[in-house]
């Protein structure tokens, strides 16, 4: 069987043909370019026992980053499991946001709050090295998962629990940043079932209205953030205009930023 078939025969288990050619990428170690040289050269024995057993877990709906046990985020390869969300390229918005309203001087106390597998604050470690990053959530799984992407991409930062009633542990931070839960309860049962089933439903479920972390957040407004200081701050489809209101006592919007698709996706806000 050649490269070129053992994809066909993938794509006849109902798994879709991207991921099909990510899964045998992986287990060839080709890249694009290599895969087009050799797909009709015979794919050895072991190479193709991986790839089905890869494919039968495609097929009953774990996610492709899950199986590979790594995904792509911002120039960074984080590790991926059920213990954290997924990094999605939604967030790098908030990581570009974040990177604009810094200031030019070195060394400025950054929070990722509710960090699950870490992608925000890393992701501005690597670029702005010299300042102090500290991720925080309430799930020590999730404090794992990114304590091993740190370590992975050696990047050092402080990884600690955080209570969203109390004051942020280390504070006040100059820029505060964030991915909250913001997915009303009442459609959580209505995501995609690959969600439901490997998502870890504490990263999204936002309560009632979807906006309960984000109301958390302005509370921490006042005692956590330095006078002038930033939220940074991902937002559900629609959410933009009730999360300036939760925020309007606090602090003032300075931009709603588009994503891709044209959906208001993150905010930020300077403390008055």
């Amino acid at each position: 069987m050649t490269y070129r078939m053992a994809l066909a025969w993938a794509v006849g288990q109902g798994v879709a043909e991207s991921d099909a050619r990510w899964l045998l990428q992986e287990v060839a170690r080709l890249s694009m370019t290599q895969y087009l040289i050799v797909r009709d050269t015979p794919i050895d024995s072991p190479q193709m026992a991986r790839f089905e057993q890869m494919i039968r877990r495609r097929a009953q709906g774990e996610p492709v980053q899950h199986i590979l046990g790594y995904w792509g985020f911002c120039d960074l390869t984080l590790k991926t499991d059920r213990r954290a969300l997924i990094p999605r390229p939604e967030t790098e918005f908030v990581v570009e946001e974040a990177l604009q309203l810094l200031p030019a001087a070195q060394g400025v106390k950054i929070a990722d709050v509710g960090c699950g597998s870490g992608c925000i604050g890393l992701a501005l470690k690597e670029k702005r090295y010299k300042d102090r990053i500290t991720l925080m959530d309430v799930s020590p799984e999730a404090r794992a998962l990114a304590a091993e992407n740190a370590d992975l991409l050696r990047l050092s930062v402080e990884i600690i629990e955080a209570d969203m009633t109390r004051p942020l542990p280390g504070g006040p931070y100059d820029m505060i940043c964030s991915n909250p839960p913001y997915i009303p309860s009442s459609d959580c049962q209505g995501l995609d079932e690959e969600v439901r089933r490997f998502d870890p439903m504490l990263a999204l479920d936002g309560g009632a209205d979807g906006l309960d972390f984000y109301r958390a957040l302005a509370g921490r407004m006042a005692d956590s953030l330095k006078p002038g200081g930033y939220m940074v701050l991902e937002l559900g489809i629609g959410q933009a205009k009730a999360v300036e209101a939760i925020f309007a006592p606090y602090g003032r919007t300075v931009h709603i930023k588009k994503d891709l698709a044209g959906i208001e996706r993150v905010i930020s806000i300077r403390k008055i």
